[in-house]
């Protein structure tokens, strides 16, 4: 028998999160394993508790808690400290799963004897988002074979085996409002031998809003990603191979904010990409005078 306990942190989502919840309470498992949601709301006002209180399940517990101090790591936090299952999962609030989420992610996990097992997410956009934004493939998750290792990840879909948690694993609080808690968790683990890798089949949705289908949105996206890339995994400590990375980013800067506005009048999808991977260094960069973004607050 296999039991998992599935870890969603919400804010302020109340009709998303219960069709997630809907979900969960459809999962398909075997006979005799168990599953137990536990939903942290970082909202001081609660906001989520009618929808917690409404949740009707036979064969899946649900446990509702309160966090009330704005920290994503903290939110996070709270729901590993009250997990006891052989395995964790991770999903957002504004995601949709289908009927066998976990028991893909678990077949993956046995498959390749894995300790942790990231799976794709793929972008809902609304009927009337803008066809630059689809022609970017930015909400499109890159095609990736089934057990390939991975070095890092994020807290989106996502199987962990219960022994690193127990063993004092837990997000830290200096990344709760800027973002990159996931990855620096993550990338933690790897480093201390974890078994990671990929599940192309595991596929959830996202929804994503009008307010997420602007150039501002995606731009601020691919530079909170470099401040978190450059933060927990490639940013040199040694003086002179600092002054190389600054050197080679400063000019990837350039490069990639030419060939976007070059691209503009040919393909404004790869005008995106381009001015996004300008926009990823520019993050990179910014971390060496202390700005971080802080999109959290």
């Amino acid at each position: 028998m296999t039991s998992v306990d599935i870890c969603v942190a919400t804010y302020k989502r109340p009709v998303w999160l219960g069709q997630l919840l809907n979900d969960l309470a459809g999962q398909e498992m075997p006979d005799g394993d168990t599953l137990r949601v536990i939903v942290v709301d970082n909202d001081p006002e609660c906001g989520a508790a009618h929808v917690a209180q409404a949740f009707e399940s036979t064969r899946v517990e649900l446990l509702y808690l309160a966090q009330p101090v704005k920290n994503i790591a903290l939110t996070r936090n709270m729901a590993l400290d009250h997990c006891s299952a052989d395995w964790l999962a991770f999903v957002d609030d504004d995601e949709r799963v289908p009927r066998n989420w976990i028991c893909t992610l678990l077949a993956c996990q046995e498959r390749f004897d894995a300790d942790v097992v990231f799976g794709p997410v793929e972008g809902r956009l609304e009927a009337n988002a803008p066809a630059w934004v689809r022609q970017s493939r930015f909400f499109v998750a890159s095609p990736t074979a089934t057990g390939t290792p991975q070095r890092w990840g994020a807290t989106n879909n996502t199987l962990l085996r219960w022994k690193f948690v127990d063993g004092g694993a837990r997000f830290d609080a200096r990344f709760g409002l800027s973002g990159g808690e996931d990855t620096h968790f993550f990338y933690g683990l790897s480093r201390r031998g974890a078994h990671m890798v990929w599940c192309q089949e595991a596929v959830v949705t996202e929804h994503v809003p009008p307010d997420r289908t602007t150039l501002r949105w995606m731009l601020r996206r691919y530079f909170r990603g470099g401040q978190t890339f450059a933060d927990i995994v490639n940013r040199p400590a040694q003086p002179l191979g600092r002054l190389w990375w600054v050197l080679r980013r400063s000019a990837m800067l350039v490069l990639g904010a030419m060939l976007a506005v070059l691209a503009i009048p040919v393909d404004r999808g790869l005008a995106v990409r381009l001015a996004g991977k300008a926009a990823s260094y520019a993050g990179e960069l910014s971390t060496l005078f202390r700005f971080r973004l802080q999109v959290y607050q």
